[in-house]
């Protein structure tokens, strides 16, 4: 049994949150539901595909926000409950669904303490709000974070294949129970569910659509590329949907182009759009060859800048050194290697082995084999 410690950092502790620290010792009340932890907007877009195969009232969400329940919720009618008044009143759910165990803001760890339990601290938090913490993994990319030292207090993960369950039983043994289920967010983009995107009228009918996919930061594509990606959008629809983190100072230029800018939670309506996906690192390419979409690796500066994100033996970069990878900005010789139906005719039979390699063949199908799992779990 851990010991909790719970700091709360510059700010006054009010009723709810003292109720939090003197409850801790309480033996708690169980829900008999299953509840979707979400702390951003663009987690709706992993977690609906499976809730949709739900009981309706067998699901709850969570929120850590204190004073309001975002407004994102209000697309959908299951009820949502904040996680600071579940705490204060000593209840807790069979099971809880996150993306990762980041503490809220209202719980910080104590700064210059080394101690097991203040590092431990968001991992403290769901052990609080569950019997059993389950985490969809939402990339493939990005293997540090991935594989950082909290997944070891998740009880079970849901993994899109075979390549990834290695990574975790390699890095973590038996210490969780790892389930391929496939990949729920793109189960639409196989059943041809209607879109609903407000900018189809800017694309070029006469034109193929590069859809660009960066990631954040040091790992982000946009400053190096930005001009070599405005030069293609004379001859191609470029849309660019940039990471929901990434610096905005970096899309200024962008505004004033031809490109297509979208800031949607969801990235996968736009794959159906796609006729090539440029990536850099991260999650997106797994997207794109889920999706089987001719993928293109765009090449940023010094990404081991970012080691929280990046290794050399991160997933996407084996993917990258079997695909096309651009190193320079020319996008002249970009275009003709577009335009080279020999070079994607071979990347069409790569891509089936790659596809086979990362994923559960049960395309379509993700959201409900892990709602099925979950029921059974209940």
């Amino acid at each position: 049994m851990f010991k909790i410690y719970w700091f709360i950092e510059q700010r006054p502790i009010n009723k709810k949150i003292r109720k939090v620290i003197e409850s801790r010792s309480q033996k708690p009340k169980i829900i008999n539901k299953i509840g979707f932890y979400v702390y951003h907007e663009n987690h709706l877009a992993h977690l609906l595909p499976i809730i949709k195969h739900l009981p309706q009232d067998s699901v709850e969400f969570i929120t850590p926000k204190i004073n309001e329940i975002p407004k994102y919720f209000d697309r959908t009618d299951i009820p949502v409950r904040s996680s600071l008044d579940l705490l204060a009143v000593s209840k807790k759910y069979k099971c809880v669904v996150s993306l990762f165990m980041l503490p809220p803001t209202w719980l910080q760890p104590r700064a210059n303490d080394d101690t097991e339990d203040n590092k431990n601290l968001g991992s403290h938090y769901f052990e609080r709000l569950a019997e059993k913490n389950v985490r969809m993994v939402y990339s493939l990319g990005a293997l540090p974070w991935n594989i950082s030292h909290v997944m070891e207090f998740y009880d079970y993960l849901f993994v899109y294949g075979p390549y990834e369950e290695k990574i975790y039983q390699n890095q973590f043994g038996n210490r969780m129970q790892v389930y391929q289920i496939g990949y729920p967010k793109f189960d639409s983009f196989f059943s041809n569910e209607p879109m609903k995107l407000d900018f189809e009228g800017k694309l070029n009918e006469n034109f193929q659509t590069i859809l660009w996919l960066p990631t954040k930061e040091h790992l982000s594509s946009i400053s190096k590329y930005s001009n070599t990606m405005m030069d293609l959008s004379k001859y191609y629809n470029v849309i660019l949907k940039p990471h929901p983190q990434e610096n905005p100072d970096f899309l200024k230029r962008i505004k004033d182009s031809k490109i297509i800018l979208v800031n949607h939670h969801d990235s996968a309506p736009f794959y159906r759009l796609a006729d090539f996906v440029f990536c850099d690192y991260g999650g997106s390419c797994f997207g794109a060859l889920y999706c089987d979409k001719p993928i293109i690796f765009l090449s940023p500066d010094n990404p081991d800048k970012d080691l929280t994100n990046y290794s050399p033996n991160s997933p996407e970069v084996l993917l990258r050194n079997e695909s096309l990878v651009i190193t320079d900005e020319n996008s002249y010789e970009i275009s003709l290697l577009l335009q080279d139906p020999n070079l994607w005719r071979e990347d069409c039979k790569k891509r089936e082995d790659l596809r086979a390699k990362f994923f559960l063949g049960n395309y379509g199908k993700s959201g409900k084999r892990a709602a099925d799992f979950l029921i059974n779990l209940q």
